[in-house]
């Protein structure tokens, strides 16, 4: 979280340049995260008779995941195979990475003093919520045997752009 008041015009000797221009304020949330443990888990119980359910059951991986980390295609679901009937696969729980997030929420902030009354003001605000409105993908298909496996299943919203204003007196 950041707040910096920007510098233009905040000590200006012309009335318009410092009231209008001058003394507006940028303050933001910048969130940046890796990517969430993933586990594939298998789409059928194959591991039949051995007191298990589909949750705990997963495919063979072979060698190592390839990240293409596209929205078609997040991993390569070509990596995996599943195992013989009655057995275990070899993939380990929460193995794979999910997509990491780089968000930027901002807001721009402006306060009038008002002549009318002592203390009274009006506040201007624009608030920004991803305000580079790239791409966040949120979610990936992790079943075993279905065609969203490796794809991108969900994403954060677009930006999204608000405009506030408080009058105080």
């Amino acid at each position: 979280a950041y707040v910096y008041e920007l510098p233009f015009f905040r000590h200006s000797t012309n009335g318009f340049a410092k009231n209008v221009v001058g003394g507006w304020e940028l303050s933001g949330i910048t969130t940046v995260e890796t990517g969430v443990p993933v586990t594939v888990y298998m789409s059928n119980g194959n591991s039949v008779g051995l007191g298990t359910n589909d949750t705990i059951n997963r495919p063979n991986v072979a060698g190592s995941v390839s990240y293409p980390q596209t929205f078609q295609q997040w991993f390569n679901p070509a990596d995996f195979s599943a195992p013989a009937l009655g057995q275990f696969g070899d993939l380990g729980r929460g193995s794979l990475r999910g997509p990491g997030r780089q968000n930027w929420d901002m807001t721009l902030i402006k306060k009038f003093g008002l002549g009318f009354r002592e203390g009274a003001n009006l506040t201007f605000r624009a608030d920004a919520f991803n305000v580079f409105n790239h791409t966040q993908y949120s979610a990936v298909g992790t079943t075993f045997g279905q065609s969203t496996l490796g794809q991108v299943t969900s994403v954060y919203d677009p930006r999204v752009l608000q405009l506030g204003m408080t009058l105080a007196f």
